[in-house]
Formats: C-alpha cells, sequence, structure tokens
C-alpha cells in the first residue's frame, strides 16, 4: 500500500490532529498520502482507484459517509476511533501510528460488510439510487402525526403499520437506529436483511428479517410531512406518491480489521456494557439461594 488517503471529521479538533501526524509519519516513509476532510469525500470519487486505502479519523458516521462513497471500488476502509459508540471502526487513537504502519505491511484482514441498494420511485418514475451500509428509514417529519405505511415482500403485502416510521436495516445497521427501537441483532456475515416500525400502533409484525436476495417495496402516506432517510446523512423530503424498492446489492464495503476474526461478539458485549468488567443487575443461576 503507497497511496493512502487521510479522511478526518472537521468538528473533532483531535481527530484532525491525529491525521496531520499520521500524514507526516507516512510520508517520512515513501508512502504517497492524500489528507482532507472526510465531509469532502466526494469530492474523491474521480481519483479513488488511485488509492490502495483510505483511513478514517472519526466516529462511525464518517466511515458511513466514506463507504458510500467508495462504491464501486470497493476500497478498503480502516477507521480510528474519535466516536462515541464505534462499532464499525478499528483502531483506538492511541494504537494509530503504531498500528497503521503494520497495516501497510499486510498485518490485516478484510471484512465485507453488504450494503443496501435503495431505489427511490416518485410516481412511475425513478428518481433515485440510494446506498446504505446502515439503513433507510422513512419517518414523520416535525409534527407528531403517524404514518401509514405498507411494507410488501417480492411484491406479497405483509402488513401495514400505523407508525412514526419504518426502518430497514442492513447487519450492520442492526446495532444502530433499528436496535434503539427494539429489533434484532443481526452478525454481520448473516445474509439477510430487516424492516423494523418506529412506534407502531396496534401491530403484531414488530420486526421482519428476509434472506438478502429478497425486494422489499416500501409506501408510505402522511398529511403533515415525512423523510426518507439514508445511513441517517443524507435526508430528503417524502413525497405521497413516493415508494421505494430495497435489496441487498452486489456492492460490498470492505473494512480492514487487525482483531481476531471473532472479534465482533466481544466488540459487542463491550459496546453494550455486557463485558468483562462490565456492571451486571442480575445475578447468576448458581447466585440464588
Amino acid at each position: 500500500m503507497q497511496n493512502i488517503a487521510l479522511l478526518y471529521h472537521p468538528k473533532i479538533v483531535e481527530a484532525e490532529r491525529l491525521a496531520r501526524q499520521v500524514a507526516e509519519t507516512l510520508a517520512q516513509t515513501g508512502v504517497a498520502v492524500h489528507l482532507q476532510s472526510a465531509w469532502k469525500v466526494d469530492a474523491l470519487r474521480d481519483r479513488l482507484d488511485q488509492f490502495d486505502l483510505l483511513i478514517t479519523f472519526g466516529g462511525d458516521g464518517t466511515i458511513l459517509r466514506t463507504a458510500r462513497a467508495c462504491i464501486p471500488h470497493s476500497l478498503p476502509v480502516l477507521g480510528v476511533d474519535f466516536g462515541k459508540l464505534g462499532f464499525l471502526a478499528e483502531l483506538k487513537p492511541e494504537e494509530a501510528l503504531d498500528k497503521i504502519p503494520k497495516v501497510l505491511d499486510g498485518d490485516y484482514w478484510l471484512e465485507e460488510r453488504m450494503l443496501l441498494h435503495v431505489e427511490h420511485f416518485r410516481g412511475d418514475d425513478h428518481y433515485a439510487t440510494y446506498y446504505a451500509l446502515n439503513d433507510a428509514v422513512v419517518a414523520r417529519g416535525a409534527l407528531p402525526r403517524v404514518l401509514e405505511i405498507h411494507l410488501s415482500v417480492d411484491g406479497a403485502p405483509v402488513t401495514t403499520y400505523l407508525a412514526d416510521g419504518l426502518i430497514v436495516a442492513s447487519p450492520t445497521g442492526s446495532t444502530a437506529y433499528a436496535l434503539a427501537v427494539g429489533g434484532l441483532i443481526m452478525a454481520p456475515d448473516v445474509s439477510a436483511f430487516m424492516a423494523i416500525p418506529i412506534a407502531p400502533h396496534l401491530n403484531v409484525v414488530h420486526g421482519l428479517i428476509v434472506p438478502a436476495g429478497a425486494e422489499m417495496q416500501v409506501m408510505a402516506h402522511t398529511h403533515h410531512g415525512a423523510v426518507l432517510s439514508i445511513d441517517g446523512q443524507i435526508d430528503l423530503h417524502w413525497h405521497n406518491e413516493d415508494h421505494l424498492t430495497i435489496t441487498i446489492g452486489e456492492e460490498r464495503s470492505r473494512l480492514v480489521r487487525m482483531r481476531p476474526q471473532n472479534y465482533y461478539y466481544a466488540t459487542l458485549a463491550q459496546k453494550l456494557g455486557q463485558g468483562p468488567g462490565a456492571h451486571h443487575r442480575f445475578r447468576t443461576r448458581k447466585s440464588f439461594p
């Protein structure tokens, strides 16, 4: 790896400072380094095939933004974590200067993550195509008024929700917004995706997991405004004649890993406060009288 892009969160001073320090260190070893704000990563789209690796300095949102920009190049992304949870990032800031050169020497493995392929239609017209590493969400606007949301799979109607919204999440996104509203956690290598409503009213279909080869169709109606959000970063006004078809696309996001292959489960326990050293509210069976 001889051509590296370093992308930092522009509002995190420590992230930019470390990115510049890493850039200086790598440049001294003869590596070609490009340094810029992650918020301007779209400007690199025409040059992405020149890079061997993208390194982000920020939170998981910075990785989401970078991963979408990489399509269709599937460039490997290494995350240095300056966020609150850091499910996607690989390195802690204090590890970066030591471990990034090891990555450049080949001491890593690549983890592939599935992406949602979202086709947005307005009436009979194709409006836009989006890719999401986490999720696509149709939700109410500023007024607290429910949406009427119709969910179908492979053309077969499944249910109609009266709810604040609907989340369609990839396995990666199952630990994001979907988890916050009570969804199940899917391991990142599970070949499936899920739909889960936000605050549904009197509906027994609280969530649905379908195989990766399926297609979800989503329609939503309201008289009070709604929005479509992709990974919480692309936000658009929703029209009542809008509808979505959502599949798992052929594209993949590739994340650089240095931890053991079973890292996900230990990380999950740690991030959710259930790992070694965490406070447990419940006694084990053996501790009962």
